[in-house]
């Protein structure tokens, strides 16, 4: 990516003063009529057609407006080189409309100085113009303009707008025009109290191919129709002046097979600005980089058209540090952007209002320094996979991602160090590797593979159904807030899962030694398959409150945690309890010990059997399962102990006399402390 002037074209600039000096010097062919053709010898001071030594020079002849013609009679022509210059109030244009001229150097509309300005015009209708290189508004306030409306125009380079406040302007409305490398503008104004020079290209048609690097100083480029095709390009490239390049495309095919960089490099105390317009036709480029450089910003706003990355889309990734900082942003409302893979870093930022937006790699957001940020608030993005950033230091932000609407598709690994926030649409991922913050109130969220939370991670579900179809395993902390939440594959809990209220839904509940649960009044723990508790956190787990469903039908296995207390209130406090055990009609259960240590129990409010009395002989167990008699639903148990199949029994766990209550509960806790502390021998195959 080349932030530099490019060396073999601009020999031309030379300081424009001591070029106007070499042209005086050298033997130079001036122009003497008001309106006739380059042809014909007496046109010409001193007499006779120019030939290749000569330098020619063309002004107004007469004190009135001047046209010199060129046409398929004049043939081929050639000179050294050319000015079209006016420095008085009269016009010069140059008017081709066929046959070929040669200038074996500089080509230079609108001349001026110091001392004068200039002016000039070229319009090329047909055959063919080539020079080494074709200058148009050249040194101190001067203007030139070339129009081209068929024919062939060839340079090596093409420069528009050199000087201060100096004025070029190309306009390729049919035709073909070649160059080896083209520069619009010049930034002295830090030198000069004048200001920056403009160049300015105007596409309505035509064929402009530039072979090397076409790069703006302070220029605009409009694209509208016809198809545009160069080497590199750089939008706003600042030197010993802050620069600035804009170009905007409402149709027509714009193509670059390497870089295109808006908003290229400037100095320490300069800054360079670029934008790109797109709102029809299509841009197809090998990268993208926007405010990628030293003190630079840029911009692509995107209204429309289709915009095609073969290789990577970068979007600010500057350091952190102000005097090196770079800001980049990237808005997409309408129209197709398809890239190879995408990194918005430091300064960096996606705004997404419409539009379809594919990477077929990885999407990172601050992969390197740790910021950038991507709002998805309408359309789709689909992408490969994504790396979002940690907080990198210093109290700076970590990497964002923000989906307030839209459709957003990660076929691959989500890898999560900083902060996703659903809101709205729908989000799904292949799979999820979390140790940020994952929050989501609203929209819909789908996992097709499995999810690891780690220990500093955070995973909230809130207002917005999510769906979770591979293993998860949470080392931290886990959320459900007035939602539902399914998992259709193994969730291992290490962590903390905390329901309020929602309702949970599991094929597989495993909960490790360092896991708990907590929910209240309205949260539901619903169990397709197994229920393995293997915790021993008693003194955080709360689901005294809360409702534990058996659905489906079949075998289903449930390992127990508490402690056995006895039939007695006590085992409620601080001991895996549940509000309620529901029972379907089909289910039959096995219930063992999730610590390996004998005699545990299961302490439950509310028994709801789906087939009634008779299901109990489908409870197989040789551990107890105790129910408060009072609690409202339990009356078709009347009080009574059940037996279980096994050594285990349905028994209600009755109040103790306060003396004998006190006296179990002291003993009772010693003897849990024990079992505590016997739990932490892993359980065998755990």
């Amino acid at each position: 990516m080349s932030k530099t002037l490019p060396v073999t074209v601009f020999a031309f600039s030379l300081v424009l003063t001591g070029l106007l000096s070499q042209v005086v010097q050298a033997e130079v062919k001036t122009w003497s009529n008001s309106d006739s053709f380059w042809n014909i010898d007496s046109n010409w001071s001193p007499v006779g057609v120019p030939s290749l030594p000569d330098d020619v020079m063309v002004s107004p002849y007469g004190g009135v407006n001047t046209v010199l013609r060129f046409d398929s009679f004049t043939g081929t022509q050639f000179a050294n080189s050319l000015v079209v210059n006016s420095d008085a109030a009269n016009t010069i244009d140059f008017l081709q409309t066929g046959g070929n001229l040669a200038i074996s150097h500089n080509e230079i509309v609108g001349l001026g100085s110091f001392g004068s300005t200039g002016k000039g015009s070229y319009t090329l209708n047909g055959g063919t113009n080539a020079a080494e290189s074709l200058i148009l508004g050249g040194g101190f306030g001067s203007n030139g303009s070339f129009n081209q409306n068929g024919g062939m125009n060839r340079v090596s380079g093409l420069a528009i707008g050199s000087g201060a406040v100096a004025t070029g302007k190309y306009v390729l409305n049919s035709g073909s025009l070649w160059a080896d490398s083209e520069y619009f503008g010049t930034t002295s104004s830090r030198y000069t109290p004048y200001g920056p020079a403009n160049g300015i290209f105007i596409q309505n048609g035509g064929v402009h191919t530039v072979n090397g690097e076409l790069s703006m100083s302070a220029g605009t480029y409009t694209l509208v129709a016809g198809s545009l095709l160069t080497h590199s390009e750089v939008l706003g490239l600042g030197g010993s002046e802050s620069g600035y390049g804009d170009f905007t495309q409402s149709g027509g095919m714009h193509t670059v097979i390497t870089d295109l960089d808006v908003g290229g490099s400037a100095g320490i105390f300069d800054h360079a600005t670029g934008h790109y317009r797109l709102s029809a036709g299509s841009l197809v480029t090998g990268s993208e980089h926007i405010g990628g450089g030293y003190n630079s910003s840029g911009s692509i706003i995107q209204s429309g058209g289709s915009n095609t990355v073969s290789g990577i889309l970068s979007i600010g990734d500057g350091g952190i540090f102000s005097a090196e900082s770079s800001r980049g942003t990237y808005s997409l409302s309408a129209g197709s952007l398809s890239v190879g893979s995408e990194d918005i870093g430091f300064g960096g930022s996606f705004i997404q209002n419409g539009g379809t937006h594919s990477v077929k790699q990885e999407l990172t957001i601050g992969k390197l320094i740790g910021s950038g940020t991507y709002n998805l608030n309408a359309g789709s993005l689909s992408t490969g996979g994504e790396f979002i950033a940690s907080e990198p230091c210093c109290g700076l932000p970590a990497g964002t991602f923000n989906q307030t609407g839209g459709t957003h598709t990660v076929s691959g690994l989500v890898t999560n160090h900083g902060a996703y926030n659903l809101s709205g649409g729908a989000f799904e991922a292949g799979a999820i590797d979390n140790s940020g913050t994952i929050t989501q109130t609203g929209g819909t969220m789908t996992v097709n593979g499995n999810v690891t939370n780690a220990a500093v991670g955070k995973i909230e579900i809130a207002h917005g159904p999510a769906v979770f179809s591979g293993d998860v395993v949470n080392n931290g902390q886990f959320k459900s807030t007035h939602t539902t939440v399914t998992f259709t594959g193994n969730y291992t809990e290490n962590g903390v899962y905390i329901s309020d209220p929602s309702v949970n839904n599991f094929t597989n509940l495993i909960i490790g030694a360092s896991g708990y649960l907590v929910g209240g009044l309205g949260d539901e723990w619903h169990i397709t398959g197994s229920f393995e508790n293997h915790s021993s956190q008693n003194m955080l787990w709360n689901t005294t409150d809360a409702d534990l469903f058996f659905d489906g039908s079949g075998m289903k296995d449930f390992y127990l945690a508490g402690a056995n207390l006895g039939a007695s209130k006590l085992g409620f406090s601080n001991n895996f309890a549940f509000g309620s055990l529901h029972l379907a009609s089909g289910v039959e259960l096995t219930v063992l010990d999730g610590n390996v240590i004998p005699d545990a129990a299961m302490y439950v409010d509310l028994v709801s059997l789906g087939g009634g009395i008779d299901q109990l002989s489908h409870i197989h167990s040789d551990f107890n399962i105790y129910y408060d008699p009072t609690a409202a639903g339990n009356e078709y148990l009347l009080g009574k102990t059940y037996a279980l199949d096994g050594s285990g029994v349905l028994a209600p766990a009755v109040p103790e006399p306060e003396t004998y209550a006190m006296l179990l509960f002291g003993l009772s806790v010693l003897g849990f402390a024990v079992r505590r502390k016997k739990q932490i021998v892993p359980r065998s195959g755990w």
